[in-house]
């Protein structure tokens, strides 16, 4: 109460014989009452005056209240997407190492005269899964390389059916397809990090391969294209399709298509997404082109280590390889 009279005393000696105010809130909590200048004597514009007063006030402290809210909801996504990549990339290596010695223990025994009969076959479904999880153990682990921004691109110039040749030789296509080269051989050099495009034909082709019926055909096909000023490699199969409403989220993470014909296919659904990741990564994109029944192209683009040539000679035949 003294507090009171010296603040009415003050007031008085300033010549203000009379105050008018209205508290403004932000919900829960009330801030504060603006006060009303003496000046004002009109009684409308008083209530008016306060009004718009404590309209302002609220509004601002309301748009800083929520302004420090979203960043803190902001800080607490980024700790807890740190944390998931952090487990991600730890779990992984720590996977890395006993599937290593189950694939090499496993290749030794495959390896050795006496195993023969359901001993060796049940050996090759050892192998043959414990690769299976040590692909997906390195996908994750390329994802969070990728999320966390960790994974950087070494480019240099790229002949391209070289490339493709080396990528079928480390991981060769099914001996049930036929696997097509048609790459022009004075295609321009490329732009792009020699064991990242590896990386991504090998993706796409054993995709096409998964997808394809026994006996089918997968092309790889690489082309000028002097609309985007790049090179174009496509891969393509003669599989089952994709409809359009699964299309556009092929290239996401963990997507992968729903029907009956895809049900014993494995895959965990993340190869797409690193392919995209990797070409854009190199400066290209990526995109496909599919109808069902009838097969998918998936294409992506390379930028040219320097100018392609005016013009180019006609392709080169088909080399048709059988692995």
């Amino acid at each position: 109460m003294p507090a009171f009279f010296r603040l009415r005393g003050g007031l008085i000696a300033l010549g203000i014989t009379a105050v008018t105010s209205i508290p403004f809130i932000l919900t829960p909590y009330i801030f504060g009452r603006p006060p009303l200048p003496n000046e004002i004597r009109d009684l409308s514009l008083q209530v008016g005056f306060i009004l718009l007063n404590g309209l302002l006030i609220t509004l601002l402290f309301e748009a800083q209240f929520r302004r420090s809210q979203a960043e803190r909801e902001a800080e607490a996504l980024r700790v807890a997407d740190q944390m998931k990549n952090t487990f991600i990339s730890v779990a992984s290596h720590e996977l890395r190492t006993p599937l290593t010695a189950i694939m090499g223990f496993s290749d030794l025994l495959l390896n050795s005269p006496p195993v023969e009969g359901k001993a060796r076959e049940w050996l090759g479904h050892i192998r043959a899964e414990s690769a299976r999880l040590a692909k997906l153990t390195e996908d994750l682990l390329n994802i969070s390389r990728l999320q966390s921004g960790r994974l950087t691109v070494r480019p240099e110039p790229l002949e391209v059916s070289t490339v493709v040749g080396e990528a079928l030789r480390s991981s060769p296509p099914s001996p049930k397809h036929i696997c097509v080269v048609d790459c022009p051989p004075d295609l321009p050099r490329v732009r792009g990090d020699r064991e990242k495009v590896i990386q991504v034909l090998v993706n796409l082709v054993s995709n096409a391969v998964k997808y394809s019926p026994n006996g089918g055909t997968v092309t790889v096909r690489g082309r000028w294209d002097a609309q985007r000023g790049a090179v174009v490699v496509s891969v393509i199969d003669q599989g089952i399709g994709i409809a359009p409403e699964d299309a556009r989220h092929l290239f996401t993470t963990f997507y992968r298509v729903h029907r009956k014909e895809t049900e014993r296919i494995p895959g965990a659904g993340l190869g797409l997404y690193i392919v995209k990741s990797l070409v854009n990564l190199m400066g290209g994109e990526v995109w496909v082109e599919s109808q069902v029944g009838k097969g998918s192209t998936f294409s992506f683009t390379l930028p040219v280590w320097q100018e392609a040539p005016a013009s180019l000679s006609p392709p080169a035949p088909r080399e048709t390889v059988r692995v």
